[in-house]
């Protein structure tokens, strides 16, 4: 498997973002759909510098699940991979409307029904996305694609009951433990990605305005506000760390000035930060299970529940769309239900 393919479905999905085993081996079948229409694709058939792929449909497969199509022979072709992903810069420049919709008429030849496309579309859209924030697309090739719309899976978040619980576990007195709970706190406080947060460098804070500098998706700077506390910590966990460092383990690895480091003193990896807050979570008693994504989704229902209207959300969050921050209104929901029936006159009197 292609590094590139698997740090998306290791460090992205199922550190990053917390999915499932089965989420991740539905997401590498949706790209190993993509490599498939990528060695159907004619880039250089039409005079060679056209800028629309045409599809050079085969056979399609026979149905084997019923009306959603024979979705389970995915993996039955090999592929060199490697070879495949570097022609992802001509896909992103090809895929206009016109290449879209070769897209959907490859997965139609191939027998799959409405549920299997639109499912795809997500993962291979998520695929993009991924692409973008590790710098490798300008953008997203099926950002603009029209898909049925369909029931978001509500965010999993952490009261501040369990947040404050979670913390109250952590031993404080080295660099190891004082680092994880700033990383907790960070991807609390401040609704950072977790790739945000390892990326954060010595220089990052800025301890007189009190905020951090976070690079994002895309490579777009913005500016993230840090609590007091958690602004005291920092001066503290950074000379913890020159000390760390500076030891006979370490004094010979390279320091490359990220704030976060591994007990090898090299930058902490998304997985690394997956596993300090689930072995927390666990040391906690918490019920839930955790990911640094569920913390940046507490961050954000939090300051809903707070009051915070969902534009600031949306730039803390570094979300491009409101629409993709809107998602946090259906978890107050209940709350708005509760408030009505506490004080409109119509809802108290049938109750």
């Amino acid at each position: 498997m292609s590094k590139l393919l698997e740090s998306f479905l290791q460090d992205y999905l199922k550190f990053e973002l917390g999915y499932s085993a089965n989420t991740l081996i539905s997401y590498s079948n949706d790209v190993i759909t993509l490599l498939k229409f990528l060695s159907s694709y004619d880039l250089d058939g039409h005079g060679g510098n056209s800028s629309t792929v045409y599809y050079k449909p085969a056979s399609p497969p026979v149905a084997t699940d019923g009306a959603d199509g024979a979705d389970g022979a995915d993996g039955a072709d090999i592929f060199n991979v490697n070879n495949m992903l570097i022609n992802l810069n001509n896909l992103a420049s090809s895929l206009d409307r016109s290449g879209v919709t070769q897209l959907l008429v490859y997965m139609r030849t191939n027998a799959m029904g409405n549920r299997t496309i639109q499912r795809k579309l997500s993962g291979l859209s998520c695929f993009f996305d991924y692409l973008v924030q590790e710098q490798h697309l300008p953008v997203n090739p099926l950002l603009s694609t029209i898909k049925p719309r369909s029931v978001n899976k509500l965010p999993s978040f952490l009261t501040q009951t369990e947040v404050d619980t979670l913390l109250g576990v952590i031993k404080t007195n080295n660099y190891l433990g004082q680092r994880d709970s700033v990383i907790i706190q960070t991807l609390y406080s401040s609704g950072m990605r977790v790739s945000e947060v390892i990326n954060l460098k010595v220089t990052s804070i800025d301890l007189e305005r009190g905020v951090a500098v976070v690079v994002g998706k895309g490579g777009k700077t913005r500016y993230a506000p840090l609590y007091l506390s958690l602004l005291n910590d920092y001066p503290t966990l950074l000379e913890r760390r020159h000390v760390f460092m500076s030891s006979p383990k370490n004094k010979n690895i390279r320091d490359e000035g990220f704030i976060f480091v591994d007990r090898s003193g090299k930058q902490m990896t998304r997985q690394g930060c997956w596993y300090i807050v689930r072995k927390y979570a666990r040391l906690a008693g918490l019920t839930k299970k955790p990911s640094p994504h569920t913390l940046r989704h507490s961050f954000a229902t939090n300051m809903l529940f707070g009051g915070a209207d969902l534009r600031t959300i949306q730039i803390f969050l570094g979300h491009t769309s409101l629409s993709t921050t809107q998602i946090y209104t259906h978890i107050t929901d209940d709350r708005k239900r509760n408030t009505l029936e506490q004080f409109h006159p119509r809802y108290r009197k049938h109750q």
